[in-house]
């Protein structure tokens, strides 16, 4: 039945967070963007083949030297300000689309292996920063299109 009167729905953001075990030898930064590899592991997100962005570290945690699974992290998949690329910026032509991991701290409009970060919601004044959208990363495919070897 529609609506014919304002209605005020519940929210329920507990499932912003989660933790996840970190790769071996692997130092997680506070702030820093984080995918989880094929084994399902943490590390540190890069634009590296079989990555899936899993969010954002809400604590530093190193376990450099420990095994895998040795120690976990706090995630949080809520929009963030991310610096833009300088190469492969996102642009206002890019948002409400997927936006891709360039290393930990940085997205762009495209990559060579397409690991998607989020969604890009906003741009700031001088598009220095991106607003992205952690919550759906895991579930985004892979850039159609990489970026281009030129050729």
């Amino acid at each position: 039945m529609p609506l014919t009167d304002n209605i005020n729905l519940a929210e329920k953001s507990d499932h912003l967070f989660f933790t996840g075990l970190i790769e071996a030898d692997t130092h997680i930064f506070f702030g820093s963007i984080v995918a989880r590899n094929a084994a399902g592991n943490l590390v540190p997100a890069s634009d590296a083949a079989d990555l899936r962005v899993a969010g954002v570290a809400e604590q530093e945690v190193d376990n450099t030297g420990g095994a895998a699974g040795a120690k976990f992290v706090v995630i949080k998949r809520s929009p963030r300000w991310v610096p833009n690329s300088g190469t492969q910026p996102v642009t206002a032509s890019g948002l409400q689309k997927p936006c891709y991991i360039e290393d930990d701290n940085t997205v762009a409009s495209q990559t060579t292996h397409g690991i998607p970060a989020g969604i890009a919601l906003e741009l700031s004044a001088d598009e220095s920063l991106v607003l992205v959208d952690f919550l759906f990363a895991p579930l985004l495919d892979a850039s159609p299109a990489p970026v281009s070897s030129g050729s």
